[in-house]
């Protein structure tokens, strides 16, 4: 079973670092994913680095808590689909995976217009 941990690589005592995970599956898999999520060091403390509250926590900041459980989430999906199809992961590999998972919109519009670019190109060769 995958383990995603927050991964805070910094010196900083204070102020704002971007948050970046990492994914381990005993000797199978030791990935990293740099988030675009941006979290004070105080707010960051009130969790533990699984992403979730330490005790006896109640007055926290919600949206970074809704944040990281969206970032963990969907790396576990992405991971888990990478697996499934049984190719070996590359770092390269697994970014790209993550972001289709947090974007899907995006990447089904991308993919849209280049089939359509195709067609286009296709057409013309065929007139």
């Amino acid at each position: 079973m995958e383990r995603i941990v927050i991964f805070a690589r910094t010196t900083k005592t204070e102020g704002e670092i971007r948050l970046r995970f990492r994914l381990t599956d005993g000797r199978r898999a030791d990935l990293y994913h740099k988030s675009n999520i941006k979290a004070s060091l105080a707010d960051l403390s009130k969790f533990n680095v699984d992403g979730t509250l330490r005790p006896k926590v109640s007055v926290y900041n919600k949206q970074l808590e809704d944040d990281i459980t969206r970032e963990i989430d969907a790396m576990r999906r992405a991971y888990r689909k990478l697996v499934e199809a049984g190719e070996i992961i590359t770092a390269a590999q697994y970014e790209e995976s993550v972001a289709k998972e947090l974007n899907p919109d995006y990447y089904t519009q991308r993919e849209e217009n280049v089939a359509v670019f195709f067609e286009q190109v296709h057409s013309r060769q065929l007139s």
